[in-house]
C-alpha cells in the first residue's frame, strides 16, 4: 500500500454523495474533490481509512466534456457548492441516480419508481437565505464561508447562489462593519464580538431581514447605528435583529433574539399565498422551485373535500395552508413556537378557517390523534423517529406524502413503512439546491388494501 503523500493516476467512474469523484488505487476506493466521471486524473492521498482514502486533485490528464468553468472565483476552496464545475444537465442526472441508488441500497426497492429530477427554474442567485461567519482580517471584521474540510473561513465578496437583493444588502453590511470598531469573535481565544451574519429575503416580495449573531448583548448602540444606516440605504430591509450565542464554539444557532430596528419577520408570496416568515422559521431556500414542490405534493396527495389532513413538522404551515383550500380540516404540528405563531398568522392572513396549528413534538402529539386520511411529513434531515412511522401505520393513514432533503433517511423510513404495509408509488426529486450535491424529493406511499 502506498504512503499517504503518494501521487497516483486513476480513472473516475462516478461521483459520491459528497460530490467527490471516485477512483481506485490497488483496489481501494479513493474519493477526490473536483474530479468528474470520465476523467483521468493525477491525485495525492491526504487521508487513508480501512475501506477508502481521500485525495486532492493534482492534475486533470483527460478532461470530461461535461466540465464547465465555475462562475465563482473561490469555488475550488469554498465548501458551499460542490458541483458548480459540472454541466447542469449532468447535475440533474446525478441527483436522480442518487435517489435511485439510496432507495435500492437502503430502501429495499428493487425497481424504485423515481421520476427524473425536476430542474430548478434558476440555477444561480436562487437562495433566499445566507449565513456567513466573521473572521479578523487586518484588524477589521470580515465575512466568508468555511473552507472545505476546515474550520478556517474563506473571504466572500459575492455568493453566486445568493439572491441579488440579499447580496446588495450583504455588501452594504460588510462595508459598514469594516468601518466600525466591532471585532470578530475568535473561537480559539474566546475574544471578540461578531460571530455570524444571517440575511433572509422574500424574493417575490423584495423584503429582507438581517440577524447579527454575537458573543454577547454588548455594543447594541453601535449595532443600532449600523441598522439605521442599512435601513436608510435599503428600504427593502424591514428588520435588523441581534442573536446572542454564548456557546464557546462558533455556533450558528439563533438564540435570544433581540430586535434592534424594524420588524422581526418578512413576507413571501408562493402560489397565491402571502406568508409571514420569522428569523427562526424553516422556509425552503429556493422559492421558485418551492412553488413546484408544493404543487407536486398536492397533486400526489389527490385530496378530497371530506379529507382530514395532518401536516407533521409543519414549520410556518406551507403544506397545511395549501391543503386547507381542498379539504375538510388540517392540523399542523411543529415544535418551534415562532414558526407556529407565523403559521397561525398565515392562516388568518389568507382567510383559512379550517386549519389548526399546535406547538409540540410530533413524536408526542401524534399519539393523541385519530381519523387522519393523509399526512404530509417534512421532517428534519435525520428523518422521522420510528414511533412516528409506527403511529402512521397504526392509524391506518391511507396516504403519506413524504418530503425529504436527505435520500438516505428518506430511504430508511420508506423501508420501515413498506414493512408496515405501505407501497411506494412514486418519488419525484426536485433540484432545490443547484450547484450543490443536495436534492429534495417528494414520495407518495399508499396503504395496501388488506
Amino acid at each position: 500500500m502506498t504512503n499517504t503523500d503518494s501521487i497516483f493516476e486513476t480513472n473516475i467512474g462516478a461521483v459520491n454523495s459528497s460530490g467527490q469523484g471516485i477512483g481506485t488505487l490497488d483496489g481501494l476506493k479513493i474519493f477526490i474533490d473536483l474530479a468528474l466521471p470520465g476523467e483521468k486524473v493525477r491525485a495525492q492521498i491526504i487521508e487513508r481509512k480501512k475501506k477508502y482514502a481521500v485525495a486532492s486533485l493534482v492534475e486533470i490528464l483527460e478532461k470530461s466534456a461535461d466540465r464547465v468553468d465555475p462562475i465563482c472565483p473561490i469555488f475550488n476552496s469554498c465548501g458551499g457548492c460542490q458541483i458548480m464545475h459540472w454541466e447542469y444537465n449532468q447535475q440533474i442526472k446525478y441527483k436522480t441516480k442518487m435517489i435511485e441508488d439510496a432507495l435500492k441500497r437502503i430502501g429495499g426497492q428493487e425497481n424504485p419508481p423515481v421520476e427524473t429530477c425536476l430542474p430548478s427554474p434558476i440555477q444561480l442567485y436562487y437562495r433566499n437565505k445566507i449565513q456567513l461567519s466573521f473572521f479578523e482580517d487586518d484588524g477589521k471584521p470580515s465575512l466568508g464561508f468555511y473552507k472545505k474540510h476546515s474550520n478556517d473561513v474563506e473571504a466572500v465578496d459575492e455568493c453566486f447562489i445568493h439572491c441579488e437583493l440579499g447580496q446588495k444588502i450583504y455588501a452594504s453590511a460588510k462595508e459598514l462593519l469594516q468601518k466600525s470598531t466591532l471585532k470578530a469573535f475568535n473561537p480559539k481565544t474566546q475574544k471578540g464580538f461578531l460571530k455570524h451574519l444571517l440575511i433572509r429575503t422574500g424574493i417575490n416580495t423584495q423584503e429582507c431581514l438581517i440577524v447579527f449573531i454575537t458573543a454577547s448583548n454588548q455594543h447594541q448602540k453601535e449595532l443600532l447605528e449600523i441598522a439605521d444606516a442599512l435601513m436608510v440605504k435599503h428600504p427593502e430591509l424591514k428588520g435588523v435583529l441581534q442573536s446572542v450565542s454564548k456557546n464557546r464554539h462558533n455556533s450558528t444557532s439563533l438564540d435570544k433574539l433581540l430586535p434592534l430596528k424594524g420588524r422581526t419577520y418578512i413576507y413571501e408570496e408562493i402560489n397565491g399565498l402571502r406568508l409571514k416568515c420569522s428569523a427562526h422559521a424553516f422556509f425552503q431556500v429556493n422559492p421558485a422551485q418551492a412553488a413546484n414542490l408544493y404543487q407536486i405534493a398536492l397533486e400526489l396527495a389527490d385530496l378530497k373535500k371530506e379529507d382530514s389532513i395532518l401536516d407533521a413538522y409543519c414549520g410556518i404551515g406551507m403544506f397545511s395552508l395549501f391543503a386547507a383550500t381542498k379539504v375538510k380540516r388540517v392540523l399542523g404540528i411543529e415544535i418551534v413556537a415562532s414558526a407556529i405563531q407565523d403559521a397561525q398568522a398565515n392562516a388568518r392572513a389568507n382567510a383559512l378557517t379550517n386549519v389548526q396549528f399546535k406547538c409540540g413534538s410530533v413524536e408526542q402529539e401524534i399519539q393523541t390523534l385519530k381519523s387522519i386520511d393523509a399526512v404530509f411529513v417534512n421532517p428534519p434531515r435525520n428523518g422521522c423517529e420510528a414511533s412516528v412511522l409506527e403511529a402512521f401505520a397504526k392509524m391506518n393513514i391511507k396516504k403519506i406524502i413524504y418530503v425529504s432533503c436527505d435520500p438516505a433517511t428518506l430511504s430508511r423510513d420508506i423501508a420501515y413503512l413498506t414493512q408496515k404495509g405501505y407501497e411506494l408509488v412514486k418519488v419525484q426529486p426536485l433540484d432545490m439546491f443547484p450547484q450543490t450535491t443536495h436534492v429534495e424529493s417528494v414520495a407518495l406511499l399508499v396503504r395496501k388494501v388488506a
